[in-house]
């Protein structure tokens, strides 16, 4: 089969591989789309801990169901589509036993060095973790489920209920998706900033009440003038960006709260003092849970009219140098771009 390694930093090759066999537990799944994610960039620089070269990373996949290893019987038949929840725990320890594989020690994701991504034809993924889509979804639609995810255990982590007032930090995908579930939550006042117009476009798209470019003005002073002077009851922070999370503890609320979903990739400092005299809790957030990925399903045929256009470019997998370089450098607007098999 094809597979596309990253053999070393902003270099990939393709290569062949045999076809792996699942074993008890597990399912093959043949790829039908894979997406490009940040963190698949920060790989591609050599600056991610779990997707070290030589690799086969993609997490955010959609596939059909191939064949299940001896002794499994899995809720989807063989040749159905579905996503997967790329994450890999051990079910066994106090983390994953109350219901937060995201914080298992052994917690591998898909596409990281130990595990081979959808960067290939087939893949090998614990039966546990299938879910469906919705047949409204193209196959390059839905790799959209995972970053909803992601967005919506953000939204979860933070507490946002009916009524609230969000201020998302950042438009790209994840800041896309947060601002997404945080209208899907109900909360009624949804600030999403960015320094591209056309992601705010996008941010309208999906739910925002407010949208602020950041190379305009003060971001603080304008979610004060939206709420009053108080500031909004939680923060979401999607972009690694300087000097951000101090700007979003100043425009959240006293006993509001921030949640961190961007992934930093170096130290971070900030003047806690700011957030600490006004009782703010920080929250941060890693990847997502089985619930989050049921909630994402069972809305993605509710959601779909918003994102459907999503996926701006597609790639056959073997114009992966082509693909990530226009992302890397964003040489075009976008928001996700996925590769065909």
């Amino acid at each position: 089969m094809r597979a596309l390694l990253l053999e070393d930093t902003h270099k990939f090759k393709m290569i062949e591989k045999e076809i792996p066999e699942p074993k008890e537990g597990e399912v093959r799944i043949k790829v039908l789309s894979a997406a490009i994610c940040g963190s698949e960039i920060h790989g591609y620089h050599g600056k991610h801990f779990g997707r070290k070269a030589p690799a086969v990373m993609g997490h955010e996949v959609c596939g059909l169901v191939d064949a299940y290893g001896p002794n499994t019987t899995g809720k989807f038949p063989v040749g159905s589509r579905v996503v997967v929840l790329p994450q890999w725990s051990c079910n066994e320890c106090r983390w994953c036993r109350t219901g937060h594989p995201d914080l298992c020690d052994k917690r591998v994701m898909l596409g990281f060095t130990k595990w081979p991504g959808g960067y290939q034809e087939y893949f090998i993924i614990p039966a546990r973790l299938l879910f469906p889509i919705s047949d409204v979804y193209t196959d390059q639609q839905g790799t959209l489920i995972e970053p909803f995810a992601v967005g919506i255990h953000g939204i979860r982590k933070a507490g946002v209920k009916m009524g609230d007032s969000v201020l998302v930090v950042g438009s790209g995908a994840i800041g896309l998706m947060a601002t997404l579930a945080a209208k899907e939550a109900g909360a009624t006042t949804i600030i999403t900033t960015d320094i591209l117009d056309y992601n705010l476009e996008r941010a309208k798209q999906v739910g925002a009440t407010h949208v602020f470019n950041s190379r305009e003005g003060d971001m603080v002073e304008f979610v004060k003038s939206v709420t009053d002077g108080v500031g909004v009851d939680h923060g979401i922070l999607c972009v690694a960006a300087p000097k951000l999370l101090d700007q979003t503890v100043q425009a959240v609320r006293k006993l509001g709260n921030i949640a961190i979903i961007a992934s930093y990739t170096g130290p971070v400092t900030f003047e806690i003092e700011k957030s600490q005299l006004r009782e703010q809790d920080i929250i941060g957030c890693v990847t997502y849970d089985e619930e989050d990925f049921r909630i994402a399903t069972s809305l993605a045929e509710k959601v779909h009219p918003r994102i459907a256009n999503f996926i701006t470019h597609t790639f056959p997998i073997e114009k992966a140098p082509e693909a990530f370089d226009l992302v890397d450098k964003r040489k075009e607007d976008l928001v996700r771009v996925a590769f065909t098999f």
